[in-house]
């Protein structure tokens, strides 16, 4: 399970928010006060069980008031150092913020004993005020975390190291424990109520997270297969196929209606998409591909030209040979097929087109969307839309493989 336990003083609430906001985002299941226990209610005696217990690691927010805090100080770490004593696999993972190494190492060696300047930790100097500068560094924290997390999950001297990783991924409230994930990507609070979020948040905070956990994966583990439960919104599923692309070396296996779909499994001959295409203003460089699968696209694409005033170089379409449908995707093999001919078929219109840009619409299954960012490579930037239901129309997302 892979759920640390964040110390901290509430002093510090608002940037350890932040902070939990990256963990969460790269798979850290975070037990902390304000989400575990009742409001108004802190028990020490749930503390030190959940330390003992579910959680498989700690990382402290080690600040000046943090230090000074007799339960961080009294209560959960010695309640950590015990069982690493016991677990020498539990980590302990400090951020030390706005404390020198030399501040740090007094504090812990006078009211721990121990020298915590000699985990592996993160500094943040008190010099970091601007939000930009303080996400830079609460986002190498949360990968330092995950790889103290992953190190130990895969070590060598662990029963089923050599598994595959299994890994839950939602933009809505979800949660699978059987069996337990390697690691659970947390996206729901960027998508409350139906919401979306910004693009910027797409290219600043949610796709960087997969790539990290792609990269982290790739160090400690090498290229498997990821095993993926998801409830998840297309845009998601294209960034997670995509993160884990295959030059990565990576096969991703997801659950879809009760069937594993796999990014190893061999395409047949059959073209399962009828393909129409529709040539536009020779003076643009975009590229607009409509995948509809589930439902016809195609009329929301043309408000979103008409509302945003975007031209395209061409329309590529794509759908299946009876037209789109909920059920037309009936099995793995057919979802294969879909993703090798529709990736093939935009590489070939980008080169035709001399496309500098592919703006990617979609209506299908979710593990279909995984299977076709798996093979978007040597596509150059592709923007992907996802479609409001309050609104009726489409928005950017995340950009792929472009600029951020």
């Amino acid at each position: 399970m892979c759920t640390v336990f964040l110390s901290y003083n509430h002093e510090n609430s608002d940037e350890v928010s932040a902070f939990a906001a990256h963990l969460r985002a790269r798979g850290i299941r975070v037990w902390r006060d304000v989400d575990a226990l009742p409001a108004g209610r802190l028990s020490e005696n749930e503390i030190r069980g959940a330390i003992s217990g579910e959680c498989r690691g700690l990382t402290v927010y080690l600040t000046p008031e943090s230090a000074a805090s007799d339960f961080v100080m009294n209560v959960e770490l010695p309640a950590a150092l015990s069982r690493q004593r016991s677990d020498p696999g539990f980590p302990i993972v400090p951020v030390f913020r706005s404390m020198t190494l030399d501040e740090a190492l007094a504090a812990s060696v006078a009211k721990l004993g121990v020298d915590l300047t000699t985990y592996n930790g993160h500094i943040i100097e008190s010099n970091v005020t601007d939000t930009a500068g303080l996400q830079h560094h609460l986002r190498l924290s949360a990968n330092n975390v995950l790889r103290e997390y992953l190190t130990r999950a895969f070590d060598p001297k662990q029963p089923e190291h050599d598994r595959n990783p299994r890994l839950d991924f939602h933009t809505w409230p979800s949660r699978w424990d059987n069996p337990p994930p390697d690691l659970d990507i947390d996206w729901s609070r960027f998508f409350p109520n139906e919401s979306l979020p910004s693009h910027d948040i797409w290219q600043s905070f949610l796709v960087p997270a997969l790539d990290d956990v792609k990269s982290a994966l790739a160090e400690i583990t090498g290229p498997r297969t990821l095993c993926v439960r998801a409830k998840a919104r297309l845009s998601a599923g294209f960034a997670l196929g995509f993160a884990f692309r295959q030059p990565s070396g990576f096969n991703v296996e997801i659950e879809q209606d009760g069937e594993l779909w796999s990014t190893a499994a061999s395409r047949s001959q059959a073209n399962a998409l009828r393909v129409t295409e529709a040539a536009g203003d020779i003076c643009s460089g975009a590229l607009a591909v409509e995948m509809s699968i589930s439902t016809d696209v195609s009329p929301a694409v043309n408000r979103h030209a008409q509302t945003r005033g975007r031209d395209f170089r061409a329309r590529l379409r794509f759908e299946p040979h009876g037209g789109p449908e909920r059920r037309s995707v009936p099995d793995w093999q057919c979802a294969i097929n879909m993703a090798a001919q529709a990736s093939a078929r935009i590489r070939q219109a980008r080169n035709d087109y001399k496309a500098e840009e592919i703006h990617l619409f979609a209506s299908m299954p979710l593990g279909l969307a995984v299977l076709l960012g798996h093979q978007l490579n040597a596509c150059g930037a592709i923007q992907c839309y996802e479609f409001e239901n309050l609104s009726g129309s489409y928005h950017p997302s995340c950009l792929l493989g472009g600029q951020r």
